[in-house]
């Protein structure tokens, strides 16, 4: 995946965990939860990876879905993807910002606003609202020296057992 997608999708990806403060941010419960993250260019890399994986044996799918979920990813119905919360990263609440890049953060009632710039010429912005601790929806724009992107997203809270997904790996 290249590293400009991977980029967005973590961040998309780590949205209902938050940005900054926890006290500041709208509740979040923790637990399982199952997100759509659509773009073109997503839409395109998780419709090769679904039409592989149909090429497997159910041995070999379920090895793979193994792996993604030691991971801290699962794979939901309809491509979503299926992400472990724990209540200490509710707590903890700090979204990372990549390396070499610097951004800023802003909560006002149920809506987290932050954007962001790189040393490489990467910058962004978005959104993201709780519509309660069981349900987001938001968008991330960036744009780098490779391209434009524009990615929707949106998730719902599934269940407080993780089941076989494993909790993200902490925030750096």
């Amino acid at each position: 995946m290249p590293r400009f997608a991977s980029l967005l999708l973590a961040a998309a990806a780590a949205l209902p965990a938050a940005a900054v403060a926890a006290d500041a941010l709208p509740p979040v419960k923790p637990g399982l939860w199952e997100m759509q993250v659509r773009s073109p260019e997503l839409d395109q890399m998780r419709a090769q990876m679904q039409a592989q994986m149909a090429k497997m044996s159910p041995a070999q799918r379920a090895q793979m879905e193994a792996m993604m979920g030691q991971a801290g990813f699962g794979v939901g119905p309809g491509g979503t993807t299926r992400v472990c919360i724990t209540p200490e990263m509710v707590k903890q609440a700090p979204m990372s910002v990549p390396d070499k890049c610097k951004g800023s953060w802003q909560v006002k009632g149920r809506l987290v606003s932050f954007e962001y710039t790189c040393q490489d010429g990467t910058q962004g912005r978005g959104e993201t609202h709780y519509g309660s601790d069981t349900a987001f929806s938001g968008w991330i724009e960036s744009a780098s020296p490779r391209g434009k992107q524009r990615i929707e997203n949106s998730g719902r809270w599934v269940a407080a057992d993780c089941g076989n997904v494993k909790p993200l790996p902490p925030v750096k």
